[in-house]
């Protein structure tokens, strides 16, 4: 059986040989080609001229940076930083944003404009955003309920494969229990106990006990919904 598998120079030569007035019939048997292999190049270039004769590599087109996004987004970030060496990624994206050609058009992300812009800058490093925590004051607890320490406590397994994750307050001066709530969920089952769900048990223990002034509490996210810890 003829092959299909075709260089570029034979399909090269396939096409030169079509416009100097061969067949595509004879072409294949001198070629010792399938003639619809012959004729599917005859077509492409046609359709793309000696372009669409270039081998392409295997599997899909390569995916650069940036590559879903318009053409004028990369140039105004690499004008701008080309421009501005010293400009971080967050400040190429504040001006980006203010740009009147740019009205409109989606911008990327960080990761993905430092990784457009790391082969033009080998020595670019994308700097971390600054964690803002709060400034607290140490408080000194003297009454009952004046503070209130919450806490998850570690996932239990029952027996018919329910994961439970107890959550348990307790009044910081008397290290009295005040209230505990049991989420469950099956063994596998997707997601988890989030801040909705930690304001809505505080809402059911504050109609209870009423309102501390002060809760304590370690660095878990789901007290502030963010693992930057904001």
């Amino acid at each position: 059986m003829a092959t299909r598998n075709t260089t570029h120079a034979q399909r090269v030569r396939i096409v030169e040989w079509h416009l100097a007035g061969k067949t595509l019939e004879t072409i294949a048997a001198d070629m010792d080609f399938n003639f619809y292999t012959v004729r599917k190049w005859w077509r492409v270039y046609r359709l793309e001229g000696w372009n669409g004769l270039v081998l392409c590599p295997p599997g899909p087109p390569p995916k650069g940076a940036l590559s879903e996004f318009d053409d004028l987004v990369k140039y105004v970030a690499l004008r701008l930083k080309r421009k501005h060496p010293a400009w971080g990624l967050d400040v190429l994206l504040l001006h980006m944003s203010r740009r009147p050609s740019l009205a409109g058009k989606r911008l990327p992300k960080r990761t993905a404009l430092y990784n457009y812009l790391k082969p033009f800058y080998p020595r670019f490093r994308a700097r971390r955003l600054r964690v803002k925590r709060p400034k607290t004051q140490t408080m000194t607890v003297n009454a009952v309920h004046q503070c209130w320490q919450i806490d998850f406590k570690g996932n239990v397994q029952v027996a018919d494969e329910t994961i439970i994750k107890p959550l348990n307050v307790c009044d910081e001066l008397t290290s009295a229990p005040l209230a505990g709530i049991l989420h469950s969920k099956r063994k596998g089952q997707q997601g988890s106990v989030s801040t909705r769900d930690v304001q809505d048990d505080f809402r059911t223990i504050f109609v209870q006990l009423g309102l501390t002034d002060r809760v304590s509490m370690d660095r878990d996210p789901v007290w502030v919904g963010s693992t930057r810890l904001e």
